[in-house]
C-alpha cells in the first residue's frame, strides 16, 4: 500500500480567506481541556467570544478561552468578549475594574470600556430549555441590586465591550483589568490581560443598510412607568446608538411641524423614518389620513435642499403582513397600495404647479418627483411563497405592479430564489426588505433567546450585504407589556427579567425574545433601556455590513484590481464561510466556521484596501506536496514572503512556490512608501487525504466501465486541478429489446481497494470532475460484498466540480465498502445516451 499522502485541493480562487488571529476563544482545534484558563479560589476564569451563548448550568463548557480579554476592531466600531467564571463555590461577589490600555505613548481610554453583567434568562420550549443569557445589567447597578453573586457549580458572566475612538492609532493597545472575587474564602484579585488590536480603518458613521424596527410609546411607558416624551426620546436615540432607526419618530403632539422639526434633528444618524400619522405607534395606513401625509411630505419638500433632500430616508409602512393567499386579502393591499400612490402622486402635482417659490431648492434635486411618487411601501410578506409560485398570475401581477417593495422573511431569499427575486426586482422597479417576526426559528437566523447561536443575529447582516437586501424591519424592539389585551382593553406589563414570553400563556408561535431587545432600566435605577446580548449582536453585524459593502464599492470602482479575480469571488470568501447560500446559519465552531479569524481577514482585507495595500488570493495548482500560488496586490506595494522581497511576474500578478507539507499559509507582508504594512497570513487550503490521485496509468486497474465504454489516463491541467486524470466515455447500448435497453445501466465502477487507505476510516469521499459537455445526473450506490446502498442522483453541471458522498451511514451499516458505483440513464429516444467527463482526486474526510 502506497503511503499516505496529503493534498490541497484548490479550484481556481480559494474559497477561504481565513488569517491567524487572536481571539476570546481557543484556537481552533483546541478544547476547554485543552486550553489554559485561569485558576482560582472559587474555580476557573475563561473568556469566550461575542458569537456564543453559554448556559448557566453548562460549567463544563468544552470550549473554554483562556482567562484573558482579546478583541480586533477598526476605528469607530464596538467589539465585546465575556468573561466568564465557573465557579466551585459560592461567590458572593464579583467586579471587574478597568484602567487604561496602552500602545507606547497611545492611549485608548478605560472610558471607552463598558462592563455589563449578564443576566440568565430561563427558557422553555419544545426545541429545549435552559438558562441562557440576555439581559445586561451595568456592572455599578448589578453591584447596587446584589446581582454579582455565584452560586456553586453555576456559572456567572461578565461581557465587556470597547468602542475605539476615531482619532486611536493604529496598533496593539495592552493592558491589564482586575477581577476580584470574593465569598467564603475572603477577596481575591486576578489580573486579566487584555490586548487590543486596532486595525488602519475608520468605519462609516454613515448606515447604509435600512432599517425599521417598529417601536410603540405605550409599551415603553408600560415598562419604565414612564410615559414622557423625554423617555420616549432616551429610547430613540438609545437604538440609535446601536444603528438602528425606529419606525416612529419620538413625538409629542404629531404636529406637522413637530414632525418636521424631529425628521431634521435626526436626519444625519437614522437610515429611515416613516411617513407618521399616528404617534408612537406602527397601526396607522397613511390612507386613514390623508390630510397630515400630505402636509408632512409638502413641509418636509419645503424644507429640504439640494445638499440635504429630508425626503430620500422617508418609508411608508401601510398594511402589515396581508394574508395573500386569500383572494379578499390580495384585493385589499392592492386597493391599500393604489390608494398610497395617488396620494404620493398628488403630493407630486401640488408642487409642480406650485409658484410661491416654497419649493424651490426641492425641485434643483435631480428627479425629485421620485422621492415622492415611488417612496418606498415597505409591504411584510410572511406567505411569499405565493408570490414566487404566483408571479404571472392576474392577482400576482397586480401586487407586483402597485408595490415598490416587498419584505418576505428571511427564508424565502437564498441562492435558489435570489435569481428570481432579482428578475422580478428588475423587471417590476421593487426593492426588497426583508424581516423576523417570531419565525423563522433555529437554525435559520433568528433573534430569539433559546436560540444557542448568538451569531445568527449578527450574521443577518452578512447575508443583507451578499443578497443585495436593501433593509431590515423588526415588530417591536422593546415590547414590554403583554401583546394580548385584556377583555378591558389594556395591556398588562409582563416582567421579561423573569420570563421572557410576551403572551401570557406561552403560545407555540411566541418564542422566548420575542418582541423585544431591550430591557426597561428602571428596574435597576438606570434611566431608559438596558440592552440585550441579542441586541449587541445585531450591531456588530451591523458594523460588519457597513465593511462588507465599502470592500464592494471599492472593488467595484476599479477594474481588474486583482488581475481576473472579480468582485462576487471575492466577496464569497466572506459569505461562503456563513452558511450554504440559505437564511440557515452556522453557530462559531460548527461547519469549521472560526469566526474570529473570518472577521481579522475583513478587517485586515478593508485596512489593506484603504491603505493600497489589498492582497487576493488566486490561483492554487498542487503536485503531490508542492503548490504554485498565484496572488495579487494593488500596484505600488512591496511584498515580502518570510522577509525575502518578492517580484511580480507581470503587472500586479504573484506567484510563489509553497511546501505544503511544511506550511498550508502563505505569509505575506504588503509594505507602501511610507511604511505602512499588513500582514496576511493566507491559510491556502485545509489538507485533506488523498485516497487516489489517480496519478498514473496503473489506477486504471482499479476503475471498471461497462460493454462500449472507455477509460483512459490523461496529463492536462485544463482538466484536472493537478495536471492528471482519467478521462471517461460512458456510453449506453441499443439491442433492440425494450425490457433490455431499459434495465441496462451504462456505470463506472471504483474499486476501493486502490485507496491508500481504508475507506472505512472516512465519513465522506469526495470526487472531483469536470464535464466538458452539458449538464447530466448520475445515480451513486456503494456496494459490500452481494450487498448495495444507494446514495442518490447528482447533478454534474458544466465545468470543475466536486461530489460530496456521505458514507458515515453505510460504513455503519457494512463495517466496510468494496466499490462506489456510477449508473447513467441508457437511451432516450430509442439512441443512446452517452457521458464524457474527467474523473480526478479521491480524496477523504475523517
Amino acid at each position: 500500500m502506497r503511503e499516505v499522502s496529503k493534498k490541497i485541493l484548490a479550484f481556481g480562487l480559494a474559497l477561504s480567506m481565513l488569517l491567524a488571529a487572536v481571539s476570546c476563544a481557543p484556537k481552533e482545534g483546541t478544547s476547554g481541556k485543552d486550553h489554559k484558563v485561569t485558576k482560582s479560589a472559587y474555580g476557573q476564569v475563561w473568556s469566550a467570544p461575542s458569537t456564543v451563548k453559554v448556559d448557566k448550568m453548562n460549567i463544563e463548557y468544552d470550549n473554554k478561552g483562556e482567562g484573558v480579554l482579546s478583541y480586533q476592531a477598526v476605528r469607530n466600531e464596538y467589539e465585546s468578549c465575556q468573561l466568564i467564571i465557573t465557579a466551585k463555590k459560592d461567590v458572593k461577589q464579583f467586579a471587574l475594574q478597568v484602567s487604561d490600555l496602552k500602545k507606547e505613548d497611545a492611549v485608548l481610554s478605560a472610558e471607552n470600556v463598558m462592563v455589563y453583567v449578564q443576566k440568565y434568562i430561563h427558557y422553555s420550549e419544545t426545541n429545549g430549555n435552559g438558562y441562557l443569557p440576555d439581559a445586561l445589567i451595568p456592572m455599578d447597578a448589578a453591584i447596587e441590586h446584589e446581582e454579582n453573586t455565584i452560586e456553586a457549580d453555576r456559572n456567572g458572566a461578565l461581557w465587556v465591550t470597547i468602542y475605539i475612538p476615531k482619532e486611536t492609532e493604529a496598533g496593539i493597545y495592552e493592558g491589564t483589568f482586575q477581577l476580584s472575587l470574593d465569598g467564603e474564602k475572603g477577596e481575591e484579585t486576578l489580573d486579566i490581560p487584555v490586548t487590543v488590536e486596532v486595525f488602519d480603518y475608520t468605519l462609516t458613521d454613515e448606515i447604509n443598510a435600512r432599517t425599521m424596527f417598529t417601536n410603540r410609546d405605550y409599551e415603553i411607558a408600560t415598562g419604565e412607568l414612564d410615559g414622557s416624551i423625554e423617555m420616549i426620546t432616551k429610547y430613540f436615540e438609545f437604538f440609535l446608538d446601536y444603528r438602528l432607526s425606529l419606525q416612529s419618530l419620538p413625538l409629542e403632539t404629531l404636529s406637522t411641524e413637530e414632525y418636521v422639526d424631529a425628521v431634521e434633528k435626526y436626519y444625519d444618524r437614522v437610515s429611515t423614518y416613516n411617513i407618521q400619522v399616528k404617534k408612537g405607534d406602527n397601526q396607522g395606513g397613511v390612507y386613514k389620513n390623508e390630510e397630515m401625509v400630505r402636509e408632512q411630505i409638502l413641509m418636509l419638500a419645503s424644507r429640504s435642499t439640494a445638499e440635504r433632500n429630508l425626503l430620500d430616508k422617508a418609508y411608508i409602512y401601510t398594511i402589515d403582513e396581508p394574508d395573500i393567499t386569500k383572494a379578499e386579502e390580495r384585493a385589499l393591499l392592492v386597493t391599500r397600495l393604489n390608494q398610497t400612490n395617488a396620494i404620493l402622486q398628488n403630493c407630486v402635482d401640488i408642487i409642480k404647479a406650485d409658484t410661491s417659490g416654497q419649493y424651490d431648492n426641492f425641485k434643483k434635486i435631480r428627479g425629485w418627483e421620485t422621492y415622492i411618487a415611488d417612496m418606498k411601501n415597505v409591504v411584510t410578506h410572511n406567505q411569499f411563497w405565493w408570490l414566487l409560485g404566483n408571479e404571472d398570475t392576474e392577482d400576482g401581477q397586480a401586487i407586483l405592479e402597485a408595490s415598490n417593495c416587498v419584505c418576505p422573511v428571511f427564508t424565502n431569499i437564498n441562492d435558489t430564489t435570489i435569481e428570481q427575486f432579482e428578475n422580478m426586482c428588475e423587471k417590476y422597479g421593487i426593492t426588497v426588505w426583508w424581516y423576523g417576526c417570531m419565525t423563522p426559528n433555529p437554525p435559520a437566523t433568528t433573534y430569539h433567546i433559546s436560540d444557542p447561536n448568538l451569531l445568527s443575529a449578527r450574521t443577518i447582516s452578512w447575508l443583507q450585504s451578499k443578497y443585495d437586501v436593501q433593509g431590515n424591519l423588526y415588530w417591536n424592539p422593546a415590547g414590554y407589556t403583554s401583546g394580548v389585551p385584556t377583555t378591558e382593553g389594556y395591556y398588562y406589563y409582563i416582567d421579561l427579567y423573569e420570563s421572557p414570553y410576551r403572551d401570557p400563556e406561552k403560545i407555540k408561535n411566541w418564542p422566548a425574545g420575542d418582541g423585544y431587545l431591550a430591557y426597561p432600566g428602571a428596574a435597576y435605577g438606570v434611566y431608559g433601556p438596558l440592552p440585550s446580548l441579542r441586541l449587541m449582536s445585531i450591531r456588530d453585524g451591523m458594523e460588519e455590513y457597513e465593511i462588507l459593502e465599502d470592500i464592494k464599492s471599492r472593488l467595484s470602482g476599479e477594474e481588474n484590481l486583482f488581475g481576473d479575480v472579480d468582485v462576487d469571488s471575492i466577496m464569497n470568501m466572506f459569505y461562503s464561510s456563513i452558511s450554504k447560500g440559505t437564511a440557515y446559519m452556522f453557530a462559531d465552531g460548527e461547519q469549521e466556521l472560526n469566526f474570529s479569524t473570518l472577521r481579522n481577514s475583513l478587517l485586515s482585507f478593508v485596512s489593506g484596501l484603504e491603505n493600497g495595500l489589498g492582497f487576493v488570493l488566486g490561483n492554487v495548482a498542487v503536485k503531490g506536496e508542492k503548490a504554485n500560488v498565484t496572488y495579487y496586490v494593488q500596484d505600488g506595494a512591496i511584498v515580502s514572503i518570510d522577509g525575502q522581497q518578492q517580484k511580480p511576474v507581470s503587472g500586479t500578478t504573484y506567484q510563489y512556490k509553497m511546501d505544503l507539507a511544511k506550511d498550508t499559509y502563505i505569509h505575506v507582508t504588503v509594505e507602501n512608501a511610507s511604511g505602512k504594512s499588513v500582514v496576511y497570513n493566507q491559510f491556502v487550503s485545509k489538507p485533506v487525504y488523498v485516497l487516489s490521485a489517480l496519478s498514473d496509468a496503473a489506477d486504471l486497474d482499479g476503475i471498471t466501465v461497462t460493454e462500449g465504454s472507455q477509460a483512459e489516463f490523461v496529463t492536462n491541467d485544463m482538466y484536472s486541478v493537478d495536471g492528471t486524470a482519467v478521462h471517461l466515455k460512458v456510453n449506453g447500448v441499443v439491442t433492440g429489446d425494450i425490457l433490455e435497453d431499459a434495465t441496462f445501466k451504462p456505470s463506472v465502477t471504483i474499486d476501493t481497494a486502490m485507496f491508500t487507505e481504508s475507506i472505512a476510516d472516512y465519513a465522506t469521499v469526495q470526487i472531483s470532475m469536470y464535464n466538458p459537455g452539458e449538464a447530466f445526473t448520475v445515480a451513486i450506490k456503494t456496494r459490500s460484498g452481494s450487498s448495495n446502498a444507494a446514495l442518490g442522483d447528482y447533478e454534474i453541471p458544466t465545468g470543475m466540480t466536486t461530489l460530496e458522498l456521505d458514507l458515515a451511514n453505510q460504513i455503519a451499516n457494512f463495517e466496510t465498502i468494496d466499490a462506489i458505483v456510477l449508473e447513467f440513464n441508457n437511451v432516450a429516444d430509442e439512441a443512446p445516451l452517452s457521458y464524457e467527463f474527467y474523473m480526478d482526486n479521491i480524496v477523504g474526510d475523517k
